[in-house]
């Protein structure tokens, strides 16, 4: 089982006590495994913190299962890989909420300026813990402690020629 069991919680000591050495056998397994275990790996693969697991946790965020690409945006948070950014901007349009919320938290993590226009979009997310972490990261991100409304964002996002241009890219269109 790789739910919270106690065989999970072992096996995953045992693993982490191995350390980066096991992250080859790791990569092995993920692919051929079944989506509880690839969130699981996943996990697995960012506590242990090797970047060379950074291109296996860009795959798995394309994966169908909610869970796994959840799990893959954590571990890459922790990696703090900038290869990252742009797949977590684009998971910030994900239907599975806790994905949307991971890909936040991983972009605050980067200090990820591009997302910018991306995250003000956030703001107006019908589940509450995603537009506030949005939020937060915009904050984090740009410094500027304005209002959770998206009007005062959107204004500044006029104002920044940055987050303007940025906003044009990601959307190809400019800001309204």
């Amino acid at each position: 089982s790789f739910d919270h069991s106690p065989e999970a919680e072992a096996s995953a000591r045992s693993l982490l006590d191995l350390g980066k050495p096991v992250v080859p056998a790791i990569l092995d397994c993920l692919e051929d495994a079944e989506p509880a275990q690839q969130k699981w790996l996943a996990d697995i693969l960012g506590l242990l913190k090797d970047p060379a697991a950074a291109d296996a946790l860009l795959n798995l965020i394309h994966s169908a299962r909610p869970e796994v690409r959840g799990s893959a945006a954590r571990a890459l948070g922790i990696l703090k890989s900038e290869r990252a950014v742009q797949p977590m901007i684009n998971l910030l349009e994900d239907e599975d909420e806790n994905v949307r919320l991971e890909a936040v938290r991983v972009l605050s993590t980067l200090r990820a300026q591009k997302a910018v226009p991306r995250l003000v979009t956030l703001l107006s997310d019908k589940n509450r813990f995603v537009s506030r972490t949005a939020y937060e990261a915009l904050t984090a991100i740009t410094g500027e402690e304005l209002p959770s409304d998206p009007e005062p964002w959107k204004e500044w996002l006029r104002k920044n020629p940055i987050g303007a241009k940025e906003h044009k890219t990601l959307t190809g269109r400019p800001l309204n």
